[in-house]
């Protein structure tokens, strides 16, 4: 891997991790989405829909590679996970 595309992934893993962060900051706003699957990028919401599928198919839309992007799931209310 050549200097340049050392730099362009660290780039992008920092903004993934950016995106990752917000995420979680902003978890608990983020119920009106509850039971769908978000795409984020630069912290900011890009798409929603109800499952991956559907929202691959929004993105390849929108144009946007799903492979730069922050794709998460909103449980439902009653649903608990452990880590």
């Amino acid at each position: 891997m050549s200097n340049m595309e050392n730099t362009e992934l660290l780039a992008y893993l920092e903004k993934l991790d950016e995106d990752s962060v917000w995420f979680n900051e902003k978890y608990g706003c983020l119920r009106t989405y509850q039971g769908r699957v978000v795409a984020i990028k630069n912290k900011q919401i890009i798409a929603v829909r109800d499952n991956v599928e559907e929202l691959l198919k929004e993105l390849e839309k929108m144009k946007e590679d799903p492979a730069f992007l922050l794709i998460e799931a909103v449980p439902p209310e009653n649903i608990a996970f452990i880590l």
